[in-house]
């Protein structure tokens, strides 16, 4: 998985008016010349970020799909804030902030910028590849991380599984909107208990994964698992 920064400008209209309409159609056109759109992939993740006068970063996705269909590349000829090509990306879970957050308290914390008094270079181009600690640091900007903190106590028989399962879920929710990261640990008393933290970027984030179709699939068939019921508690992560 790779993380980048998609830069909107104010070319051929506002950025803020580029960025809006892109997300509304969920789609990006990429320019022929422009840097890395050969190196981009599905499940890569993204943050946006609006050039003067915001300077600002105001949302995330997912790369969905970098083939788009005929009619979709029939859209992004046609719309005028669109840039006009014959390729881009389209989207999926995005998220789109209330408000843009400016990139100027974050300066000295982004890894990518390795020139801090001449940072607006290190956002030219188009689309800059990130590394995820700078991905992460960008996207905690928009609201207050919790962590969940649940104990799980396998059948005596059944711990493998018990930990491959766990694993498997850990796996889909690295995939879902607004995860953060997560930690798993085995105890060292009671070699049943499987303790995880999973970070998410708000409540609300993790009540839709709670509610989703794929943690659905993925936790088929727990509860037969487990000598006793789980544990969870949910934190705010201290700034």
């Amino acid at each position: 998985m790779n993380f980048w920064i998609f830069v909107a400008n104010n070319q051929p209209t506002t950025a803020e008016d580029a960025y809006n309409q892109r997300m509304a159609y969920g789609l990006w056109g990429i320019g022929e010349n422009t840097p890395n759109s050969k190196n981009l992939e599905r499940g890569d993740k993204a943050v946006f970020y609006l050039t003067t006068p915001f300077k600002a970063f105001a949302g995330t996705a997912i790369i969905e799909e970098t083939d788009l269909t005929e009619g979709e590349l029939v859209t992004l000829a046609t719309e005028p804030v669109f840039l006009q090509t014959s390729q881009g990306v389209r989207f999926t879970a995005v998220e789109r902030w209330e408000e843009p957050k400016s990139i100027i308290p974050l300066i000295d914390d982004l890894d990518f910028i390795k020139n801090k008094q001449a940072w607006g270079s290190f956002l030219q181009g188009g689309i800059k590849r990130i590394s995820e600690d700078d991905f992460q640091t960008i996207r905690g900007m928009a609201s207050h991380w919790i962590g969940v903190l649940t104990h799980h106590w396998a059948k005596d028989d059944l711990i493998e599984q018990a930990r491959e399962l766990l694993d498997r879920n850990g796996d889909a929710q690295s995939r879902a909107p607004g995860f953060v990261s997560r930690e798993t640990f085995y105890s060292l008393n009671d070699p049943t208990q499987i303790t995880t933290m999973v970070k998410w970027t708000s409540n609300e984030i993790y009540e839709e994964w709670r509610a989703s179709p794929e943690r659905a699939a993925v936790m088929t068939g727990a509860d037969s698992l487990w000598s006793k019921h789980t544990v969870s508690e949910r934190f705010q992560v201290a700034d």
